[in-house]
């Protein structure tokens, strides 16, 4: 047997094959939660609520997921990882003012209120959850 010859140019493609079948739909990137608190009034607080105390939101609204659970009437567990949106308003009758606490800790950034009463507080504000416990 002698030696092997130089390799040949190579051959022209041949034709496309067929397509194949959709693979399985993915998982989406990440998840939804809400949960909706809200109060009565009057009757699920005080008519004045005095400095301090935290104004009770004791109804449970319509909720999606796990992720945000009810503690007591004014506090709440936000289970996992991720970014919250809290809402909140409260009729008032005089000035007042809000701001939302974390773990009895103020947060300073989510102050709202009105120098005159007979209207409304609204407030929003966003907190990461970088870790769970």
């Amino acid at each position: 047997t002698g030696i092997d010859g130089p390799t040949g140019a190579t051959g022209p493609s041949g034709p496309t094959g067929f397509t194949g079948a959709a693979g399985p739909l993915g998982s989406a990137v990440g998840k939804l939660s809400a949960a909706d608190f809200y109060a009565l009034m009057p009757g699920d607080n005080t008519s004045n609520i005095a400095p301090g105390v935290d104004v009770q939101f004791p109804n449970d609204g319509p909720f999606s997921g796990s992720d945000i659970t009810r503690l007591g009437p004014s506090t709440f567990n936000l289970a996992a990882i991720g970014i919250y949106q809290v809402i909140f308003q409260v009729s008032i009758s005089e000035a007042g003012q809000l701001e939302v606490t974390l773990n009895l800790a103020p947060l300073p950034y989510t102050v709202v209120g009105r120098a005159t009463g007979t209207s409304q507080i609204f407030g929003v504000c966003f907190y990461y959850v970088f870790k769970t416990t």
